[in-house]
């Protein structure tokens, strides 16, 4: 896979400051700004974005960057980043009335996902106690942090001045939240809950408080189930210091599916059968990808913003032409508005399409274990399209992920 614009310009800062060879032997450097100006022209934000470790440079040697301060770059020889697997402790919800403006099974971003977990209580759930919501935004931090670095951790150094930002704050008796949420993420980088903690803790010292800070991750898998983690970190002047303390999923049950909304059939409101069927498994990436190709997002865009190879781009492009809200070639496809083809939402104009197609239509309502075993038959007997097993099997699962996204399965 080719690389992109970041990692591109963090090679060419390599080879002007020699910065793998400096961490192998040290373990730690600092690069300023300034000096990041002189080599490359790219964004000192995008460079220093790297939730995955897919973006860190190779040359770290699964080191990391962070900001030092908001005109240095910390480079670490440590792996900077956190895993986040599956839970293995499953707690399940029993979800009988749809509530108006929430949509547990189709949640598009990290606060969506905070109103679903603050909805059904997963924070109280998951701790064992009462809280209610903060204000939260992105902020500088409040107080400068010690963080040892380098060979044995026996070097000090200081942030300070730089962003820091929790996606949520809940405060109850015993205990302060610091939220970072995600969406379908495997890995994240330990600043984003290293440095809200230190936040939070130095802004309840400096008012007298002894409340225990909680960093909190929340990922929503979709298909109606979020993850949470509670994290500690054993040495707050140590990044790598962090460990799971524990961790559940919770799955909500739909247990009230909402019919697809009956329509005028018109050219519009049925699915474009001179594309193939669609293999893109999330569909709130379809409809991502056709709100930034409106805005005129380009093909390399994409595929740098997500970190996929560039033929899911066609696949993801591809859905949009099945559903009549894209035209043209693939690679520079034209969107189609929701006033042309005439729908009120992206989800209506979606289930509207779904609705005149057999073979999503036959699994409507389906418990969603059975879904993808449906499809596939479904899709096997089709006269209008010949698959190989895989696809077939890819293409079904595509099938079983949107109906549950849209509250169309049990």
């Amino acid at each position: 896979m080719r690389k992109s614009g970041p990692l591109k310009a963090w090679d060419m800062l390599d080879e002007a400051f020699d910065i793998g060879r400096i961490l192998a032997k040290d373990g730690v450097m600092t690069l300023p700004h300034d000096k990041v100006k002189e080599v490359t022209t790219f964004e000192i934000r995008k460079l220093n974005k790297q939730d995955k470790r897919s973006q860190v440079p190779l040359f770290l040697n699964g080191g990391g960057v962070m900001s030092l301060n908001n005109s240095t770059f910390l480079l670490l020889a440590d792996d900077l980043h956190i895993d986040l697997p599956a839970p293995t402790e499953i707690a399940t919800i029993d979800v009988k009335e749809r509530t108006p403006l929430i949509d547990p099974w189709y949640v598009t971003s990290e606060q969506q996902a905070i109103a679903v977990a603050e909805h059904y209580h997963l924070f109280d759930r998951f701790y064992a106690e009462t809280f209610r919501s903060l204000p939260s935004g992105r902020q500088r931090l409040h107080k400068e942090v010690g963080l040892c670095v380098g060979e044995g951790q026996t070097q000090r150094v200081t942030i300070s001045g730089v962003q820091v930002e929790a996606d949520a704050l809940q405060i109850g008796e015993k205990s302060v939240l610091t939220v970072e949420a995600k969406l379908g993420a495997d890995e994240m980088h330990a600043k984003q809950l290293f440095l809200p903690m230190h936040d939070a803790l130095s802004r309840l010292k400096e008012e007298g408080s002894d409340l225990h800070v909680q960093p909190t991750v929340l990922v929503s898998r979709s298909e109606g189930i979020f993850d949470l983690y509670a994290f500690e970190f054993d040495d707050h002047e140590r990044i790598t210091s962090h460990r799971v303390t524990v961790a559940m999923r919770y799955e909500l049950r739909n247990h009230v599916p909402a019919a697809p909304q009956h329509q005028t059939m018109r050219a519009e409101i049925s699915a474009n059968y001179e594309v193939p069927f669609p293999q893109a498994d999330r569909l709130e990436l379809v409809e991502r990808t056709w709100r930034w190709l409106e805005d005129g997002m380009s093909k390399d865009f994409w595929v740098e913003e997500m970190e996929y190879a560039p033929r899911q781009f066609d696949y993801y492009v591809n859905a949009l032409k099945w559903l009549r809200l894209a035209t043209g070639p693939t690679s520079e496809p034209e969107v189609k508005s929701l006033a042309e083809v005439g729908s009120a939402s992206f989800k209506e104009h979606v289930r509207a399409v779904l609705s005149t197609d057999s073979t999503f239509r036959s699994c409507f309502h389906l418990p969603k274990e059975e879904i993808r075993k449906q499809a596939s038959i479904d899709l096997d007997e089709r006269q209008d399209m010949s698959l190989t097993e895989v696809t077939r099997n890819r293409r079904a699962l595509t099938v079983r992920s949107w109906l549950i996204a849209l509250g169309l399965a049990r």
